[in-house]
């Protein structure tokens, strides 16, 4: 009868052991996944406000340009319109991860 007891307790002991174990490896997992979901959040985050220098840059260029004379108002219209959606893009992708 006291062996029936050992083995019981060496069974509960090797699951309790074996179930820390797996809380362990999920625990590094999910430390593992937000590392790199933190990680990856950063590098867009930088991609869309280097989009968005860029796209500002070009806006600024082409205003000047038009105020010089150097480019007809009507044709920076039609090269505005792609950076203007750009921006929008930009800046909206910058409020989605603003929110996070």
């Amino acid at each position: 009868m006291g062996d029936s007891n050992s083995n019981s307790d060496k069974a509960v002991g090797e699951e309790v052991s074996r179930l820390i174990d797996s809380a362990k490896e999920l625990q590094d997992s999910a430390s593992s996944l937000i590392s790199r979901t933190t990680r990856e959040n950063e590098a867009l985050r930088q991609r869309a406000l280097t989009l968005d220098s860029a796209i500002r840059t070009l806006r600024c260029c082409i205003s000047s340009l038009v105020r010089n004379g150097n480019l007809d108002p009507k044709e920076a219209d039609k090269v505005t319109t792609t950076p203007n959606l750009l921006l929008f893009l930009s800046l909206f992708l910058l409020l989605l991860l603003s929110i996070e």
